[in-house]
């Protein structure tokens, strides 16, 4: 790695997960390979892409089925002519 890389990184890796900048958890991820097992597990949620940080679900109204609710207004099968 780099010296200016290095720098940045020995940054980054004194910085608690709550400080880091999207600019560092990009930064982490693209050098994974150069993080010791302290530096790997202290940054586990921000290495591990598997487990992005949660969606929050939009609620589902009531009566509707999810098909349903994904349709454009005016958009209903029995519109759709057959030719």
């Amino acid at each position: 790695m780099n010296p200016e890389a290095q720098a940045i990184l020995d940054r980054i890796l004194k910085k608690e997960i709550h400080e880091l900048t999207e600019f560092d958890k990009g930064f982490l991820r693209a050098r994974r390979d150069y993080l010791g097992r302290n530096s790997r597990h202290k940054f586990a949620s921000v290495l591990d892409e598997k487990n992005p940080e949660p969606k929050q679900e939009e609620p589902q109204e009531e009566g509707k089925t999810e098909e349903e609710q994904n349709r454009f207004p005016g958009e209903d099968d029995d519109d759709v002519e057959e030719v």
